[in-house]
């Protein structure tokens, strides 16, 4: 053997050892891949898995992001787009009081959703949001840490809440009263009243009827002789104008300062009262009589500029509410 094939011999062993060392250095590396393959694919699975989650489902919902979107408003916010609803000002909570009974009368049921992006970012809110915002002001917990018993409640107990919160609810949903009439009836409640008044509102003189003149007159409103009005017993004085007045024109509306109500089966039920109108010049009477009001005509005419004084008592006939 030469030194050519001495030569060849040992590069033919040092090839097989690179050779050796290169299929061992890629077998370990196919392991990897084949380890980080199997990591990928456990993860997808988890995730896929993890979407599938009932409670991941349902916060999917747009409803249930509304909500939630109302209550992370009280939070800070970033820049559009955002997870977040942005407030209408920089400072300050928001205004959900103006144009809100109109807003609240065209609720149904279910709830107008909002819409959300692929990234769960807010296009645009739904009713809940507003529900949600509402919770975080300082007089909705103030009024919902009102409902908590400090120790605790029973079955029974429970059940009396209910029976007054739904009675209350039924009670004022059929009443059709104007925010300032229930106002009137909460200060009834709870103001400083004389004892009669808060029996009966009809003799609380803070509870004045109103008079309003029709077809040309002119009424004096200030009660005569400094006596106070009520909407069971009131007076005032009438002057005729210039064309004068035709006999069962009405020439005056009285609206009661309260309606007329009584109790049937627990809920207050509008009823007509009897009235009683007595005039000082010629004889009259009432006409178009309801709960809420009552008109007055003479029966003879009236002159221009003639004057004279009407006195009227209003007589329920049961307790009113």
């Amino acid at each position: 053997m030469d030194e050519l094939d001495n030569m060849l011999g040992a590069l033919t062993g040092a090839g097989l050892a690179a050779l050796t060392q290169w299929s061992r250095l890629d077998d370990t590396t196919q392991s990897k891949l084949r380890n980080v393959r199997a990591d990928v694919r456990d993860v997808r699975d988890a995730f896929v898995d993890t979407q599938s989650y009932g409670e991941i489902i349902r916060l999917r919902l747009a409803v249930v992001q509304d909500l939630l979107s109302g209550v992370a408003r009280a939070s800070s916010t970033s820049a559009a787009p955002s997870p977040l609803p942005l407030p209408q000002s920089s400072l300050g909570r928001p205004d959900l009081c103006s144009g809100i009974e109109a807003a609240i009368s065209g609720f149904s049921y279910p709830p107008r959703q909002g819409t959300y992006d692929a990234r769960g970012n807010i296009v645009s809110l739904g009713e809940l949001t507003t529900v949600g915002t509402a919770l975080t002001f300082e007089e909705v917990r103030a009024a919902l840490h009102g409902f908590v018993m400090c120790g605790g409640s029973t079955g029974s107990q429970r059940v009396e809440i209910y029976r007054a919160m739904n009675a209350l609810v039924e009670t004022v949903a059929g009443l059709s009263l104007s925010k300032a009439e229930f106002a009137s009836a909460w200060a009834r409640v709870f103001g400083p009243t004389d004892a009669t008044a808060a029996i009966d509102p009809h003799t609380s003189a803070s509870l004045p009827p109103s008079v309003t003149a029709l077809n040309g007159v002119t009424i004096t409103q200030l009660p005569l002789n400094v006596q106070p009005r009520t909407d069971a017993a009131h007076r005032f004085q009438v002057q005729i104008g210039g064309g004068g007045l035709g006999a069962d024109q009405p020439f005056a509306q009285v609206t009661f300062g309260t309606p007329y109500r009584w109790d049937v089966s627990g809920a207050p039920t509008a009823f007509v009262p009897i009235v009683h109108v007595t005039g000082s010049l010629v004889p009259i009477r009432p006409i178009v009589v309801t709960a809420n009001l009552y008109r007055v005509a003479a029966y003879a005419s009236f002159g221009p500029g003639d004057t004279f004084e009407v006195y009227a008592s209003v007589h329920p006939g049961v307790s009113t509410v």
